[in-house]
């Protein structure tokens, strides 16, 4: 045992080291990784980038580095920040996804993914897709690169970990880091989403609604609509209203200023230094003026005839792609949002019954078969585990059953043919996309303009009733137009052109004459007609927030359209829909923000992406293999520190990973000056071949508190001796996922070697714990399908279960062990109470051969396991008792709990950096034992009942928390009542 000095001295470094490390979070995950091992991949390198993309992107490579060095140059004098070494930038097309990323850690990088957003989409108001794409992630990496006065000495010392200090901006209010990157993306490029008709539309109708989020809300932590688009949505038109008041000039000052400040998260303070007034002024200004216009433009609406018919849904979020069956007694849609899975549903006209058909995540368009027997979709599926494509789907209506029609093929917006057995498709790839016939037998597909060499972005194509052609909107060099195509010569014959606009959704009217549409003429989304044959325009309807997605049913004429609101879309439907006739639009420039230049001078990139001329290319750029290289070197270390037989070890923790995330890097090395002896880990993962390859050594000391039987009287368990062991792991396994996106399923392979060596002593009246060597494999799987809507407190449907076997053997080691351990967690939604769950959690072990008392099931204790199957099966917890309260090589858990919501409190004091998001209750019931051999009568089952306090919040604007506040009492009748009740404080979840 250590002098109480030197416990002391422990004690407050180790406290020391534990506050330091709260403060370091870890680096963000990476959503888009792996990426696809059977790509042959390549470098181009410019001046300050590194640009890696698979061999058969090469076109859009090159124009990426002329894109990323241009924007270089606007961004790095603006924040009057150079970013350090070269930014590498992954471009990608394994994901039908129009997304990206940028991240600061182990370096600065950034992802692109290549598919453009469609006509419609909320990122579609765009000239050149990499050109929007590039300027949004590098203005984030310009952003929070930076770091200023003192702050550099500690980014000098630790190098690039995500700390207050190293990287003040990562920790400013996700409404200024989305807000000034999403700003900038408009700035640079004269497109963008800043004072695009889908912001202001949000922010009005908040407005309108009372419902204008506080600063705090602003962040996007939480999951009511718009939930995490907030930060976007009001964080840019709340940058742009700062730039248009104060210049935009103070917008990069303040960065700068909040880079520097050694006491981090003084925002207020920054904002005063800087701009000379703070946030919560700005934002109660802004938020009046925003009421004013958006009442004034209320009562234009209701001044020129507002339109209103019956609302057919009222559960917001995002209701859409509405679609009339053809004998018009059915209307089918998608429903995504916060409260369920996403989904294709059917709502009975006649009745009002809405019923859910099949889950579908990324579902574009719906089509009737000309028979009504089935309706087609796509939706989203992963192929070879790492690649989300598009894929087309056909729901037999009568039967319930789902057929998948397509593989890979990457497509979207079906449509059936009002004759022939025939669909029409929007294929993606390689940043373009092309219209296909689909056979909907065999899923066989055919282009329908082979001769198609121009890049287009096409969207919701459909069949005019008399099946002779097409209507589409596409996006041509970034001016959304309506056309309509010859389906028998492919000729196009375009109706409308307006860039900068939103031309999305057409269809036709019954008797073909009229093309209906979504459009944003006037600042407002709104459904319009055009008559093919004359070009004569009228506005069909006329809404203050938006209409959206119109459908026509083929029998009455009746009118669906998706209609927005401040609690998202919903489904509205007129019987009467009196047109207006408006005059043909004009050539419009694009909305910029109160400050940007002028479009002419600020979009210098204007040719298509696919066929940019060659000189246009930097033709020095010469490509090389990829190579991870120096990316693989650690970028930063953190404090460790743990605890031996003697005292205290301090240390160090790094981390490094490449580009692509093929090879994965981490360690802890620590040193115990008491026991003069060195402690280390490292685990080591290869995603580049398939199965992916995982190793693992260590060397570390490991406490046993509890090896023997306790006394009755349980104030003795602070006597009982510690037994310390030395643990020396070897491990190599290969991983085999099989994912798709509702499950997944691992299977682990591994050989294993761990040596057993004693550092302190044990009684002598005691059996002696094992030393020696145990070899042998381990074979694992794994199964996981939950489901967690964004409004859940925990998952509601689902199951999560995982197998483990452990053999070692004597052939190789000095003991035969074979140990077996089976989890299983089950949640399922109660009946009639909204967010309401039953979770039921099963879990035991069974050990045979040699017995190893360091190895046996331990019985106890309230924390939850580290991971779901670890060292001997992981955690065997049971709260109310402590921990190792039996022991034995045959154990068996089992928990019911009953969680349901208590309050959304979706608050937060203004930028100060705590948010609460949601809190609930739980209440459970646990049994357990632990038991050597056969069982006997005689042994006693542990059973608690209790009840846990549980808040969800996020402190420091980045780090989200779980805490958990519990009460368990112990059903035990030899033990008086009041001993038998435990409080306690954990982070995390129980499962």
């Amino acid at each position: 045992m250590l002098p109480p000095r030197r416990r002391l001295l422990a004690f407050f470094s180790t406290g020391l080291l534990a506050v330091l490390a709260l403060l370091c979070c870890p680096p963000p995950g990476e959503a888009f990784a792996p990426y696809p091992s059977h790509y042959r991949w390549y470098t181009l390198r410019t001046e300050n980038f590194a640009i890696h993309y698979p061999r058969h992107l090469e076109v859009q490579a090159r124009h990426t580095a002329q894109i990323a060095e241009q924007v270089h140059q606007e961004l790095t004098g603006r924040f009057d920040w150079t970013p350090w070494g070269r930014t590498q930038v992954v471009l990608a097309d394994h994901m039908d996804l129009s997304n990206a990323l940028a991240s600061s850690f182990p370096y600065n990088r950034v992802v692109l993914l290549l598919r453009p957003a469609a006509p419609g989409e909320e990122l579609a108001n765009y000239r050149d897709w990499l050109h929007l794409l590039f300027a949004h992630e590098y203005a984030h990496i310009v952003h929070l690169d930076q770091v200023r006065g003192p702050n550099r000495l500690v980014r000098g010392t630790f190098g690039r970990i995500l700390s207050p200090w190293s990287f003040p901006n990562w920790f400013s209010p996700k409404w200024q880091v989305e807000g000034l990157a999403t700003y900038e993306e408009t700035r640079i490029t004269g497109y963008g989403r800043t004072g695009g008709s889908y912001f202001t539309m949000i922010v009005r109708m908040a407005a309108l609604a009372e419902q204008f989020p506080t600063l705090a809300q602003m962040q996007g932590f939480h999951a009511s609509w718009p939930g995490g688009k907030n930060r976007y949505v009001f964080g840019a038109e709340f940058t742009d209203y700062i730039a248009g008041k104060h210049g935009e000039g103070g917008l990069y000052e303040q960065t700068q200023d909040y880079a520097g400040r050694l006491l981090p998260f003084r925002l207020n303070a920054s904002f005063g230094q800087t701009i000379g007034e703070r946030p919560g002024s700005l934002w109660r200004e802004w938020k009046q003026t925003v009421a004013q216009q958006a009442s004034a433009l209320q009562q234009q609406v209701a001044e020129q005839g507002e339109t209103r018919g019956q609302q057919l849904t009222r559960r917001g979020y995002r209701i859409g792609a509405p679609r009339f069956s053809n004998d018009g007694r059915w209307l089918a849609y998608t429903e995504s949002g916060a409260r369920a899975y996403p989904a294709v549903r059917l709502l009975n006209l006649a009745d009002g019954k809405d019923r859910e058909l099949t889950k579908a995540l990324g579902t574009g368009g719906l089509s009737f078969s000309p028979d009504d027997r089935w309706l087609a979709f796509s939706r989203w599926e992963r192929v070879r585990s790492y690649e989300l494509y598009s894929d087309l789907y056909l729901y037999n209506l009568a039967k319930g059953e789902t057929k998948r029609l397509t593989t890979g093929a990457r497509l979207r917006d079906p449509d059936f043919h009002p004759r022939d057995h025939l669909l029409v498709a929007v294929r993606e790839g390689e940043g373009t996309t092309a219209l296909m016939l689909v056979n909907p037998d065999s899923g066989e597909l055919q282009p329908l303009r082979p001769n198609e060499t121009d890049p287009v972005i096409y969207g919701r194509p459909r069949w005019s009733p008399d099946g002779r052609s097409l209507a589409v909107v596409a996006w041509r060099q970034g001016r959304p137009g309506l056309e309509v195509i010859a389906a028998d010569s492919g000729e196009t014959a375009s109706l409308l052109a307006v860039a900068g606009a939103t031309l999305a959704w057409p269809v036709w009217s019954r008797d073909g004459d009229h093309l209906y549409f979504t459009y944003d003429r006037n600042g407002i989304h709104n459904i319009y007609r055009l008559q093919p044959a004359s070009g004569d325009l009228e506005q069909v309807t006329n809404v203050v927030g938006g209409a959206f997605e119109p459908a026509l049913c083929p029998q009455s004429g009746r009118l669906v359209f998706a209609d927005y609101s401040a609690r998202g879309y919903d489904l509205m439907l007129l019987e009467e829909y009196p047109a207006i006739a408006v005059p043909p639009p004009q050539p419009t420039a694009p909305a910029l923000p109160q400050a940007a230049a002028d479009p002419s001078e600020s979009n210098r990139i204007t040719a298509p992406v696919r066929h940019r001329p060659e000189e246009d290319h930097p033709a020095e750029l010469s490509r090389r293999r990829y190579l991870a290289g120096s990316t693989l070197l650690p970028r930063a270390w953190l404090p460790a520190f743990a605890v031996d037989e003697e005292g205290s070890n301090y240390g160090l923790s790094v981390y490094a990973a490449d580009p692509l995330q093929r090879h994965s890097l981490q360690g802890t090395a620590l040193y115990g000056s008491a026991s003069n002896r060195w402690a280390w880990a490292a685990t080591y993962q290869n995603h580049w071949f398939f199965p992916v390859l995982e190793l693992h050594a260590s060397d570390f000391a490991a406490k046993h508190g509890y090896l023997w039987a306790p006394p009755a009287d349980e104030e003795g368990y602070r006597s009982l001796p510690s037994y310390w062991e030395r643990r020396r792991n070897l491990q190599a396994s290969l991983l085999v996922p099989l994912l798709r996106l509702r499950w997944g399923l691992v299977g682990r392979l591994g050989v294993r070697e761990q040596r057993l060596e004693a550092l302190s002593g044990w009684p002598a009246a005691e059996e002696a714990p094992a030393q020696g060597r145990l070899r042998g494999t381990v074979v694992g799987l794994s199964f996981d399908n939950r489901e967690q809507p964004g409004l859940a407190i925990s998952p509601e449907r689902g199951l999560l279960a995982a197998l483990q076997w452990n053999h070692f053997t004597d052939s190789w080691g000095d003991f035969n062990i074979d140990e077996l351990v089976l989890d299983t967690r089950v949640f399922t939604r109660v009946p009639f109470l909204r967010r309401h769950v039953l979770a039921w959690w099963l879990k035991g072990g069974l050990a045979e051969g040699d017995r190893l008392l360091q190895r046996r099931f331990q019985l106890g204790g309230f924390m939850p396991p580290e991971a779901l199957l670890g060292e001997s099966g992981g955690g065997f917890p049971l709260r109310g008792y402590p921990q190792a309260v039996q022991r034995g090589d045959r154990i068996v858990r089992t928990t019911l709990e009953y969680r349901f919501p208590l309050i959304y409190h979706e608050a937060g004091p203004s930028v100060f950096p705590l948010f609460l998001d949601r809190s609930h209750l739980t209440l459970f019931a646990e049994a357990g034992a632990a038991w050597d051999g056969s069982w006997e009568s005689d042994n006693r089952i542990k059973s608690s009942v209790g009840t846990e306090y549980k808040l969800n919040l996020v402190l420091g604007h980045l780090l989200h928390l779980d805490m958990r506040l519990g009460l368990a009492q112990r059903l035990d009748s030899a033990r008086p009542r009041e001993d038998r009740t435990m409080l306690y404080l954990a982070l995390g979840h129980q499962f």
